[in-house]
């Protein structure tokens, strides 16, 4: 019985949605094809060395690159040039062993930035490679010179991300010492001081300040400080942490290269990230709202009552739906619920949220990359930068509180160029914000019906 209804699950309308984008990828790389000729000349003006500032400005132009700072270095065009700027010629080789052949946009600006010593505000799309924009240039330094004790700080507001941010660094370097610092490797520090310390460590703030409070950590040759989600770090509920983290890096005057990136970066954080940065640099990769979602198939559905997502989740499951699917609520209870909504069904579901122990949230991530969860339900706090590259579809059971919520949360998929399918549930209590959803899907190139779009200026229910 159970597998009639995977193999039904599988086969429905909106597994055909990837068939059709594969498709479109072939016409359009036909079309590359035939142009060949045609785009000769383009190509070889992207041979054209990035010597004068008219050239460095069309070049960015051209990727959607904005900058603003005195004296920012030119973008870098192919990771090859990276050994003209001090890149050791291993940490090249494990790139072309990656297969990373082509810096994306925020790569191109943020690596060449970093590699010249300067503090940097990046905000660039989900997806569009990111940590390796930060990864990149932090592991050249550190193999430029040898200390010791902790030399590189990377934080990020939750312990999944950190546990990636660390699988991703040491993909990239075999020589540098990275560390994932988690409850365990806390207490067992406790016990017995480690004779050598990590060059890196990755983790959050809250576990960072325990190691250095209650443990051996020492944070006074800290040369390198990295904060990911940088709206999230600097938020009400980390923000007194964050101010010991910067307080304790700084606490031997000695001279930091603080980055911070996110996809989406307010003002209002953006002005407190100044207080603590010195001459920054800002990168900013094309009009986030709109890139973001370029490659995702976005669509509101109504469900009247609340009563009427429950119906309108069991509908998109038998209509045929292409897992593995993330969903979205706003609440703890939330989630158990739709849990147990969806496991009667007799699909392989499971959630995360903050009530999980560290060993389960691990145990249930590692079981949907794997393919055996196909429906993971969780609150916000797999919104940011975990990249899921098989996620083709998100379901946002409930309504996103703002802007960047929304943004971050159908950021899971429609990555690294793929495309991706998310779906927004509203009912009558949601048509006030409407708009939330309405604006990004307008700026992206969304279908927007004209009574859809005309909802956010009617005040009148």
């Amino acid at each position: 019985m159970t597998s009639d209804f995977f193999r039904k699950l599988t086969v429905g309308t909106s597994i055909k949605k990837p068939k059709a984008n594969d498709t479109k990828k072939q016409i359009v790389e036909s079309d590359v094809k035939v142009e060949k000729v045609k785009n000769k000349s383009k190509k070889k003006k992207e041979t054209e060395p990035l010597d004068t500032e008219e050239r460095i400005n069309v070049y960015r132009k051209k990727y959607k690159i904005k900058v603003t700072g005195g004296s920012v270095p030119a973008p870098l065009r192919k990771f090859s040039e990276l050994g003209k700027m001090g890149v050791s010629q291993s940490l090249l080789d494990k790139l072309k062993t990656l297969a990373l052949k082509k810096p994306t946009p925020v790569q191109k600006q943020a690596i060449p930035v970093l590699l010249d010593g300067r503090d940097a505000i990046v905000a660039a799309p989900t997806g569009t490679g990111k940590t390796f924009s930060f990864l990149i240039p932090l592991l050249a330094k550190l193999q430029e010179h040898v200390d010791s004790g902790v030399r590189a700080v990377i934080l990020a507001p939750t312990r999944e991300l950190a546990d990636q941010i660390c699988a991703e660094c040491r993909r990239l370097s075999e020589e540098i010492r990275i560390f994932y610092l988690n409850k365990s490797i806390v207490n067992s520090w406790k016990a017995t001081p480690p004779t050598t310390w990590p060059d890196i460590i990755v983790t959050t703030p809250m576990r960072l300040l325990k190691a250095c409070q209650d443990g051996p950590l020492k944070l006074d040759n800290v040369k390198y400080l990295v904060l990911d989600e940088v709206d999230r770090l600097l938020d009400a509920n980390f923000l007194e942490q964050m101010d010991k983290v910067i307080k304790l890096c700084a606490g031997n005057g000695q001279s930091v290269q603080k980055v911070i990136f996110s996809a989406t970066i307010p003002t209002g954080i953006e002005d407190l990230a100044r207080m603590f940065l010195i001459d920054p640099v800002r990168v900013t990769i094309g009009r986030l709202a709109s890139d973001i979602s370029k490659n995702i198939d976005q669509s509101l559905v109504y469900c009247g009552k609340e009563e009427g997502k429950i119906m309108a989740v069991k509908q998109i499951i038998t209509g045929g739906i292409q897992p593995p699917v993330i969903v979205f609520c706003n609440s703890i209870d939330r989630c158990n619920e739709l849990l147990n909504c969806i496991r009667s069904l007799g699909i392989p579901v499971d959630s995360i949220h903050s009530q999980r122990s560290q060993s389960e949230r691990e145990t249930i991530i590692k079981r949907f990359r794997e393919g055996s969860i196909w429906f993971l339900i969780t609150t916000d706090l797999l919104a940011r930068g975990l990249d899921f590259p098989e996620v083709s579809n998100v379901i946002n059971y409930d309504y996103p509180e703002d802007t960047a919520s929304y943004i971050h949360r159908i950021g899971r998929t429609g990555r690294a160029g793929r495309f991706g399918k998310s779906v927004t549930f509203y009912t009558d209590d949601d048509v006030k914000s409407i708009k939330i959803v309405v604006n990004v899907m307008k700026q992206s190139g969304c279908d927007v019906p004209d009574w859809l779009a005309q909802l956010i200026n009617n005040k009148s229910k």
